[in-house]
């Protein structure tokens, strides 16, 4: 959300008089329009309290910069740290770094905010207080409505079918005696969508396993063995609850609902079958993908905040417009 900065130089005037009833744009535009951002005071230059606001305001703004490229760096730092155990990590966790910028964004638009306010304070003449006030109030418009499409979209568009269908994955195989795998995971590498279901199916009975890629290996050997009969029902079992390998025996369906994304779920998995059966089996492999709820969340309450905050300062300017109307040119 982006308050304009008036430029501090305006178009040439007389002295005695900082407009005319019909003011040129200095530049040879043509006459009778009303100025945008070119205002001159009684001696045809800004007051300098307002031009000493706009310095404020400017070095302010340059702080919450760099203030926020600091948070924006440690929100990633703090974040990567939860996946050093991890053989593979993000790329770039992007729900903290939103946050962060979001956060600060509210912050730079309450410091425009606040810095318009005082120049109006410090604005003496009428018009140049309707003016000021009437591009406060078209650029918190703007940004009010830009808020309110997103606020859309990010309540109704994940919930539509065909957002539902974009982040389904389907396949489907035909396999006979063996082990048979289906790669994928649990969440990208930005952390922006993560499985919330798998889901399995055969049309014969079949052993079925959901493990991590870098367990599944030795869960294969583990599990020939204990198909040759070297291990014990007790000892696989063991073994699943330990590692943390979701096993179904002799079953035709397996469906593994994700509680949430975490660290601990980060990483590729295998969803695989165990065909032990005479016959070819048809293996069909399903999983349902969501845009993170953390990422939803952090957007719709920050843009929230941005629509109350640009209506309330709509409201300010509009009624700082209506009290030095009379006085102005300009409506």
């Amino acid at each position: 959300m982006a308050y304009s900065d008036y430029q501090e130089s305006g178009p040439s005037s007389s002295p005695a008089a900082g407009y005319s009833e019909y003011p040129t744009d200095g530049t040879g535009g043509p006459p009778g329009e009303e100025p945008e951002e070119h205002f001159v005071g009684d001696g045809g230059y800004l007051n300098p309290k307002v031009q000493l606001v706009r310095r404020i305001k400017s070095v302010i703004l340059v702080v919450e910069v760099l203030v926020m490229v600091v948070l924006v760096y440690m929100s990633y730092d703090s974040t990567m740290a939860k996946y050093q155990s991890l053989s593979s990590k993000p790329i770039i966790p992007l729900e903290p770094i939103l946050f962060m910028v979001l956060f600060m964004g509210v912050m730079m638009a309450v410091t425009g905010i606040m810095f318009r306010l005082l120049e109006l304070r410090f604005t003496e003449n009428p018009s140049q207080r309707v003016l000021l006030a009437n591009s406060a109030f078209r650029s918190a418009l703007t940004s009010m409505i830009v808020a309110i499409v997103f606020l859309v979209i990010i309540v109704y568009v994940p919930t539509m079918p065909v957002m539902k269908d974009a982040l389904a994955t389907k396949a489907d195989e035909t396999k006979g005696l063996g082990d048979f795998s289906y790669k994928y995971k649990a969440q990208d590498e930005f952390l922006v969508t993560w499985v919330k279901n798998v889901k399995i199916t055969t049309n014969l009975p079949e052993d079925m396993v959901i493990a991590k890629k870098e367990v599944y290996g030795n869960f294969t050997v583990e599990y020939q063995q204990y198909l040759d009969n070297q291990h014990t029902q007790a000892y696989i079992d063991n073994y699943t609850r330990e590692n943390k390998i979701t096993l179904l025996q002799n079953t035709t369906q397996l469906s593994l609902e994700y509680p949430s994304p975490t660290p601990d779920t980060y990483g590729e998995y295998q969803a695989a079958v165990m065909v032990t059966s005479d016959e070819s089996a048809k293996i069909h492999y399903e999983l349902q993908r969501e845009i993170q709820p953390g990422i939803l969340s952090t957007l719709f309450w920050f843009l929230l905040v941005f629509a109350i905050l640009d209506g309330a300062w709509m409201a300010v300017a509009l009624g700082i417009k209506l009290k030095y109307k009379k006085g102005s040119i300009f409506t």
